[in-house]
């Protein structure tokens, strides 16, 4: 197998870590999509949110995701958002190897402690807009893979190990 494999889910669902692990086991490269919006447009993510808005960081993340979705043994850690754009929603469907990594909201909530680096989420109301966020996206994550996996209360290695399970 050498197509890419991409890496989907909520803010704090473990797409980097495991990606990073995954790709380690599999001797494959490894992009993280929001580092890459970062060294294409040269601003940290909450920059590009402050100067051209969500729409803007849209833009920009929907051109860095299209740059790299063909590369080959690559595992790609998607932003989570990316799949609130349509033409990259419709090509993750047509793709073989997309995952959607889930954990429930008192772990994402947990996860994302202290992070100051998520623009859309409001500190005071953390987890009701988490709670807000994915009523409206996990449906949309869901229809872009069969490949599910609940990273609550597992360990890093036991979701990767997983994920090759799956993959065989």
């Amino acid at each position: 197998m050498c197509k890419p494999v991409f890496i989907i889910g909520f803010m704090g669902a473990g797409k980097t870590t495991i990606g990073m692990s995954l790709s380690t086991r599999l001797s494959w490269d490894f992009i993280d999509l929001d580092k890459r919006i970062e060294e294409e447009s040269g601003m940290e993510i909450p920059l590009i949110f402050q100067t051209q808005g969500e729409k803007g960081f849209r833009e920009i993340e929907k051109r860095a995701f299209f740059n790299c979705a063909d590369k080959k043994r690559t595992v790609i850690s998607c932003g989570g958002g990316v799949v609130l754009d349509e033409d990259i929603l419709q090509f993750l469907k047509n793709s073989e190897n997309v995952i959607l990594l889930t954990a429930d909201t008192d772990t994402i909530s947990e996860r994302l402690d202290g992070d100051l680096s998520r623009p859309l989420l409001d500190k005071r109301e953390k987890r009701q807009k988490i709670s807000e966020m994915l009523e409206i996206r996990d449906p949309i994550y869901r229809s872009a893979t069969n490949m599910i996996i609940d990273t609550s209360g597992m360990t890093q290695e036991d979701i990767v190990e997983k994920i090759l399970s799956i993959m065989e």
